[in-house]
């Protein structure tokens, strides 16, 4: 009887601790959602071709396109990991090298029909009045039409003739800046033009190059106004960022990410990092800039700009040699992007994998120990809200000149250079000021062990690569991590190559 009741006993706490587990356990998604999640990841996985039949009376593919599928570039470590440097986009700025928030009317005038003659020459769209005083265009790979690649094998010299007929027309009338912004115009035609190498398929910025200084050398007189013009022409890349964990990152609240502002670094007073916002006010969590606010304005804007695909709120990336086309109908509706977007908020986030081994487990210890004694986690914060071991802050941080870059990332301007004054308005409301040069949102480590290469533009093959280049806030850090022990320098990277993307 003792022994039947001592049975039971044992059954009954055993039922106990399996609701308990049954509580804390996620819930299981609804078959809805399932079947949302599963149609996103055939939208992922797709390889989308001109007029293709999954459309709903769009175009399919292109006309101009960066790649034909999501997961041909989000694939390091998995479906929705990075991509190799291989698959960075290529991104042709022209902007201001002064304030012309401080111009007269006159100026202004004169500086915005000189852009204006400079955006048709590349293909854009003439200047409007509601349009901004910075222009970008992406420089698509690849166009289903020849006249894709005659467009990038011709416009350099058409924008280079433009350049002498305009640039330097307009000087203002005195200092703008009470301070030289950076980057400027200097006398020399290649500091005027800042080139970063392309992909080893495409060249066309070295060819922009090259026809720039044949021009320079053919006329004294455009080494002049090339020097003392009003605009800088950059070419700038972006490498394909890793979404896992995606979901959590949207999850993070606006409160969250101002209490990271918020927080003091006496150690590290460099550290001031801010935050971003887009034109109209809002938080940004995405994008190397941090100018984009959700994942569904990410999902929609990449398959607009990378795919050509047309979806609601977001058009297909424009074609610069042919303004008037627009595409009949959506490629993807409003549900699709909503399956599209359900599928990456619920890819997995990244993992860190300590060894089994007591040993090599007290090592990695000292090397996390190293990361937050150096001052890394005052940016790469291991929690931010409930968010576990994502090692960002999401804020706007300045990382030094030989890192800016500017550029736009789905359209959010950029500034070449800007003097930060007081961060709110008249009303005290915080003031958009948009992400400088030198100003990059703080990538979140996880998974980084699968994520290489490295920074904004790949340009770094390995984390001590990437490390070396931090300066700007982060110069007390990087000269503290150079100046370690080789020894513990290897564990502090061991540490780091523990946070691996998910299975």
């Amino acid at each position: 009887m003792n022994r039947f009741f001592a049975c039971a006993a044992g059954f009954a706490a055993a039922l106990g601790t399996l609701a308990a587990v049954a509580e804390e356990a996620p819930q299981t998604p609804s078959k809805p959602a399932v079947d949302s999640i599963k149609v996103g990841k055939e939208l992922f996985h797709r390889e989308w071709l001109p007029n293709d039949p999954r459309s709903h009376g769009g175009d399919g593919l292109g006309p101009v396109f960066n790649e034909s599928s999501c997961v041909a570039c989000h694939n390091q470590g998995g479906a929705g990991g990075g991509g190799a440097a291989s698959n960075n986009v290529a991104i042709l700025t022209i902007a201001p090298n002064f304030q012309s928030a401080r111009l007269t009317d006159e100026q202004r005038t004169a500086l915005r029909q000189e852009l204006s003659a400079i955006r048709v020459a590349v293909g854009l769209s003439p200047v409007e009045k509601s349009t901004p005083e910075t222009a970008s265009l992406v420089i698509h790979r690849f166009g289903l039409s020849d006249k894709h690649g005659q467009w990038k094998n011709n416009f350099p010299a058409q924008l280079a003739a433009q350049q002498l007929r305009t640039l330097g027309s307009f000087q203002p009338s005195a200092p703008v800046f009470d301070q030289p912004a950076a980057p400027v115009a200097n006398a020399d035609i290649q500091q005027a033009v800042a080139v970063s190498a392309l992909s080893a398929n495409d060249n066309l910025l070295t060819r922009f190059a090259t026809r720039l200084q044949q021009f320079q050398s053919a006329s004294t007189t455009a080494k002049s106004t090339m020097a003392h013009g009003s605009h800088i022409l950059t070419t700038s890349q972006r490498n394909t960022t890793s979404l896992f964990g995606a979901g959590l990152i949207n999850s993070i609240t606006d409160e969250q990410i101002e209490a990271a502002a918020a927080k003091e670094h006496p150690d590290f007073p460099r550290v001031t990092g801010r935050v971003s916002r887009t034109k109209d006010g809002e938080i940004g969590r995405f994008g190397w800039k941090g100018n984009t606010t959700s994942l569904k304005a990410f999902t929609m804007a990449a398959c607009a700009v990378e795919l050509g695909l047309q979806v609601p709120g977001h058009a297909q990336a424009s074609i610069p040699y042919d303004q008037k086309y627009k595409p009949a109908g959506l490629d993807l509706n409003a549900a699709e992007l909503a399956s599209l977007t359900d599928y990456l908020s619920d890819l997995p986030k990244p993992v860190e994998r300590t060894p089994a081994n007591k040993a090599a487990a007290a090592l990695i210890h000292q090397g996390r120990e190293l990361f937050a004694t150096v001052g890394c986690t005052t940016c790469h914060s291991p929690k931010v809200g409930d968010v576990e071991g994502i090692y960002s802050d999401f804020l706007l941080h300045d990382l030094g000149p030989q890192l800016s870059d500017v550029g736009t990332s789905y359209g959010q301007s950029v500034q070449p250079s800007l003097p930060l004054a007081d961060a709110t308005d008249d009303s005290g409301k915080p003031k958009v000021i948009p992400a400088l040069a030198s100003e990059w949102k703080t990538p979140a480590l996880w998974g980084c062990r699968d994520s290489g290469p490295y920074l904004h533009d790949g340009r770094a093959d390995s984390i001590e690569q990437a490390i070396a280049l931090h300066d700007g806030e982060a110069q007390d850090s990087t000269l503290q991590f150079l100046m370690m022990t080789p020894q513990k320098r290897q564990l502090l990277i061991a540490f780091l190559k523990t946070l691996r993307a998910p299975e």
